[in-house]
């Protein structure tokens, strides 16, 4: 699975639970994609609870 907040409202899986209200989503971390260069990406590894564990 794979959304961003900007497209949730309107994307097929979660558009039918934003419209009542209704959507969990539980997540321990995600990558983004990184732009370095001309057209090089690369995924970066968030933790979600790395700060949390310090």
């Amino acid at each position: 699975m794979n959304d961003h907040i900007e497209t949730a409202a309107t994307s097929r899986m979660f558009k039918p639970l934003w419209q009542h209200g209704r959507a969990i989503c539980f997540a321990d971390s995600w990558f983004e994609w990184k732009k370095e260069g001309d057209n090089n990406m690369h995924k970066v590894l968030k933790e979600i609870w790395e700060s949390a564990e310090e």
